[in-house]
C-alpha cells in the first residue's frame, strides 16, 4: 500500500476504470480517484498507461484498488512547497490563463494560481479582460503581492513592459503639437490616446473656438487629430490637450477684419434678455445689445432676432484681446433709411406754377375805379353782368 505503480486501462464500468498491472494483475480505479477534477469521458482513457498509488490490496481476491488522484495530490503538495520557497515579489514568471472574470483573470503559475486584476492588464483603459487576454494563453506576468498564509498572489501584465509615462515630461512639453486617436467621448470632452498607455483629456472648451455642447458634435471615436499639449503632470498621469489651439486663433487679425463702423454679416446663435449673440465666423462672436436692435423700444429680443437668422450688423466697438465685439442692427437700418431719403427727389411748391391738366386763372389784384374796392380773381369782363 502506498506504492507507485503503472497500469494500463483496459476497460471501463459504471464505477470507474479497469486496469492491468505488470504480471497481469487486475486492478480497479474508482471514478473519483482518477484525477483532481471530475472526468466526464472515461472511455477516452482506455489504452492509456497511468501512474497511481496502491490504495488497497485484497490478496485472496487478487483485487487491487488504485488512486491516481492521491498521487497527483502528493506531487502537487511537493510542488507547492517548492514554489512558495522560491517565489518572490518582483519576479517575472510564465503563466497560463485558466479563467476570465469581469474583474480580471486567473493565471496558473504551475502548482498555484494568481489573480491578474483588470487594472494591471494595461497602462491604457481596459473595458473587458477579454480585450487583453484569452483562455489558455501563455503570458509573462510580474509578481506584485504575496500572501503566504492565505496563499494568494497578485499578478501584473503591464508591469512587464516599460511605463510609457516615465520620461514623458522629457519627451513632451506645453505647446508641443502631437497626433492622437480619440479613444472615447465623455460629457465633459474626449480622451485621446497619444501612444500605447498614454491618454490625454480634450475638454469641451478646447475643441473649438466656437460653442460646443456635445463632444460628438466635433469628434468621434477613432478620429485622428492634430492637437496642442496644454499641461503635463506625469506623476498624476494627467495630460490636457487642445484642438482649437492647433487650428489657430480666429481672432488674429480681427482688428482689421472687423474694424469699427464696418458692415459685417453674422448668424444669430443665441438670445438672452439683454441681447443676441451672433457668429461672424467660427470662433468669432459678437453681441447685439437689446438697445441696438431698433430705434423703437424692444421688449423681447426674439421680436427682432431669432436663432438662425442671418443679418448685417454695424461694428460699434472691438476688443481683440478680450475677444469682444459690439454690434448694432439699428445702425444698419438707420443708414439704409438715410440712403433711401437721400436718393428720393424733393418736390418744391411754386404758387405761380399751374398744372397742365387743371389750369387755374391767375388772380388779379387791380383796384376798380368808382370806389368799388379790390376784387380778387375777377377780370373786368366778368364785372359787366353784375348789378352793381
Amino acid at each position: 500500500r502506498g506504492m507507485v505503480v503503472e497500469a494500463r486501462v483496459v476497460a471501463t464500468n459504471k464505477g470507474g476504470l479497469e486496469l492491468e498491472m505488470v504480471g497481469g494483475v487486475r486492478a480497479f480505479m474508482p471514478a473519483g480517484q482518477i484525477d483532481l477534477r471530475h472526468v466526464d469521458d472515461l472511455d477516452a482513457l482506455v489504452g492509456q498507461k497511468l501512474q497511481a498509488l496502491v490504495q488497497s490490496i485484497e490478496r485472496r481476491a487478487k483485487h487491487v484498488v488504485l488512486s491516481r488522484r492521491n498521487l497527483l495530490e502528493q506531487r502537487r503538495a511537493a510542488a507547492e512547497h517548492k514554489f512558495w520557497g522560491e517565489i518572490e515579489v518582483g519576479q517575472v514568471r510564465e503563466g497560463t490563463v485558466q479563467s476570465i472574470t469581469e474583474y480580471g483573470a486567473f493565471v496558473s503559475l504551475g502548482p498555484v494560481d494568481g489573480l491578474l486584476h483588470i487594472s494591471d492588464m494595461s497602462y491604457g483603459r481596459v473595458e473587458k479582460p477579454e480585450d487583453v487576454v484569452s483562455l489558455e494563453q501563455t503570458i509573462q506576468v510580474k509578481v506584485l503581492k504575496l500572501d503566504r498564509e492565505s496563499k494568494r498572489i497578485s499578478l501584473g501584465l503591464k508591469q512587464t513592459v516599460p511605463d510609457p509615462w516615465e520620461g514623458l515630461a522629457a519627451r513632451l512639453k506645453s505647446g508641443d503639437q502631437v497626433t492622437g486617436c480619440v479613444a472615447r467621448t465623455v460629457p465633459f470632452g474626449a480622451f485621446v490616446e497619444l501612444e500605447d498607455g498614454v491618454h490625454g483629456l480634450l475638454p469641451l472648451g478646447e475643441m473649438s473656438w466656437g460653442r460646443v455642447h456635445h463632444a460628438t458634435d466635433v469628434v468621434k471615436e477613432g478620429d485622428v487629430l492634430r492637437l496642442v499639449v496644454l499641461q503635463i503632470d506625469a506623476e498624476k498621469r494627467r495630460l490636457s490637450l487642445s484642438l482649437k489651439q492647433a487650428a489657430g486663433d480666429p481672432w488674429t487679425g480681427a482688428a482689421s477684419e472687423y474694424a469699427k463702423n464696418s458692415l459685417v454679416e453674422g448668424t444669430v446663435i443665441g438670445v438672452s434678455k439683454f441681447g443676441a449673440f451672433c457668429e461672424l465666423e467660427p470662433g468669432v462672436e459678437g453681441l447685439v445689445h437689446i438697445s441696438e436692435l431698433s430705434d423703437r423700444r424692444v421688449k423681447d429680443v426674439e421680436d427682432v432676432l431669432k436663432v438662425g437668422d442671418r443679418r448685417q450688423f454695424r461694428v460699434l466697438d472691438l476688443d481683440p484681446t478680450q475677444h469682444r465685439i459690439s454690434l448694432s442692427l439699428r445702425a444698419v437700418e438707420r443708414s439704409g433709411k438715410e440712403r433711401i431719403d437721400a436718393e428720393t427727389p424733393q418736390v418744391e411748391s411754386d404758387q405761380h406754377d399751374q398744372s397742365p391738366r387743371n389750369p387755374q386763372p391767375k388772380k388779379s389784384t387791380q383796384r376798380l375805379k368808382g370806389g368799388i374796392g379790390e376784387v380778387d380773381g375777377l377780370g373786368l369782363r366778368d364785372l359787366r353782368g353784375l348789378n352793381l
